[in-house]
């Protein structure tokens, strides 16, 4: 469809969970998933992981992973002090 995510993954999440400070949630961990992995699924990864720090596990990956990560995505979060070159 051209896109990450929808609405319909929203309603997954418990209302009661997000009404509750972060340190009360227990171990969380995010996982962005797009096609390729190059440059949405990394986007979201840098920002919440400079967002949450270490108290949430983040990753990214892809269903059809391309191997590369798009340069344009690396200067967009090198602007926020976020470097995903690694």
């Amino acid at each position: 469809s051209g896109h990450c995510g929808s609405q319909r993954s929203l309603d997954l999440v418990d209302d009661t969970l997000l009404s509750k400070p972060l340190n009360e949630w227990g171990h969380m961990r995010i996982l962005f998933l797009c096609v390729a992995n190059s440059a949405r699924s990394q986007l979201a990864e840098g920002l919440a992981t400079k967002m949450f720090g270490d108290r949430v596990e983040v990753q990214s990956a892809g269903s059809e992973p391309s191997g590369k990560l798009q340069p344009w995505a690396i200067e967009v979060l090198k602007e926020e002090g976020i470097d995903i070159s690694k």
